[in-house]
């Protein structure tokens, strides 16, 4: 498998990030989306997202991931040494496979704009963490939750984007009332 460096597309309402994947059946461009105002946080720089989202597809495929472009260091390194064996440990019908990107990005190159933010469902592991992670003192600055993120990456089933929009309605009142910001990324990592 190879992921092609991401372009990022400003439509009218949201921000795409998108890039060209080649793979034994064939080739896609696997996006993710969100709303316009959230653009800012998107970036062309790392291939992180498409590389986290089709691990698992290329692990059962049995393919080496090719990046054309640069992977989180921190990421690579926890993916290599321990995600991948995890992953095989417990789904035995996943083969480890490798990861080879053309550069590692220490974090130190680029900057950021500073938020921390956590996938939320509203189930159990959700509120686990929100309550762990939001206004706690124990908890580091540098991981203080400072936004919300629903993601529609196939979780969502036969209902698709249509049950999507109205988990994020419902879980939005939710969010308001923590006073933390619910981003909604969309994808079509679903259908590849």
């Amino acid at each position: 498998m190879r992921i092609y460096p991401p372009q990022l597309v400003r439509e009218e309402e949201q921000v795409k990030i998108t890039a060209l994947v080649e793979y034994a059946g064939g080739t896609e461009n696997l996006w993710y989306a969100v709303d316009r105002h959230y653009g800012d946080f998107l970036t062309i720089a790392k291939l992180d997202a498409f590389v986290v989202g089709l691990l698992p597809f290329a692990m059962q495929q049995n393919e080496d991931i090719y990046v054309n472009g640069a992977l989180s260091e921190k990421l690579f390194y926890n993916l290599t040494h321990a995600f991948i064996k995890i992953l095989t440990l417990l789904i035995p019908s996943l083969h480890p496979i490798k990861i080879i990107p053309e550069d590692l990005d220490d974090g130190k190159r680029h900057s950021t704009i500073g938020g921390v933010a956590t996938g939320f469902s509203g189930g159990i592991d959700s509120f686990c963490t929100l309550i762990d992670h939001l206004n706690n003192s124990a908890v580091p600055q540098s991981y203080q939750l400072t936004h919300l993120v629903l993601n529609n990456v196939g979780s969502h089933g036969a209902g698709g984007r249509n049950l999507f929009q109205k988990r994020y309605q419902r879980l939005l009142a939710f969010a308001q009332e923590v006073q933390l910001p619910l981003i909604k990324i969309d994808s079509n990592l679903h259908d590849i």
